[in-house]
């Protein structure tokens, strides 16, 4: 009776040691993104529309940490999918614009963004009258 018992404590140690060491990925393209172990809907997305004479480099911020999406040329447009850790969370989530060489940014309130939506984020000469808009996209 006994080693019965040891033999059946040992696989299943094996099989839940097996399990613990496969990787996590993203719609299958091997891809490791931090925090989404189990994606259920799309990332949100933020689409940039840069209007300002600087390039910018654009900022997600929680808290105190700052995380960087890249940059968007001057009189250019781009697109930076977050994270679903960064979407998710009661403190709601900032985005920086920080232009390249120049002074002055663009910081926006807290935002409560989910999954599957898009943010867009106007930036214009005078970044003071930048806007952002949240969309549910389909």
């Amino acid at each position: 009776m006994r080693p019965l018992r040891t033999s059946a404590f040992a696989v299943l140690a094996v099989m839940l040691t097996a399990g613990a060491c496969a990787p996590a990925t993203s719609a299958g393209t091997g891809e490791l993104i931090p925090g989404e172990l189990y994606p259920t809907r799309e990332s949100p997305v933020v689409r940039v529309t840069n209007n300002n004479w600087s390039t910018m480099t654009l900022y997600a911020v929680r808290g105190t940490s700052r995380f960087r999406l890249g940059m968007v040329n001057s009189m250019g447009s781009a697109v930076f999918r977050l994270p679903p850790s960064l979407a998710a969370g009661a403190s709601g989530l900032r985005l920086l614009a920080d232009p390249l060489g120049g002074s002055g940014s663009y910081l926006t309130p807290a935002l409560q963004v989910n999954p599957g939506e898009e943010v867009r984020l106007d930036l214009q000469n005078h970044l003071p009258i930048s806007s952002y808009s949240i969309f549910a996209r389909r």
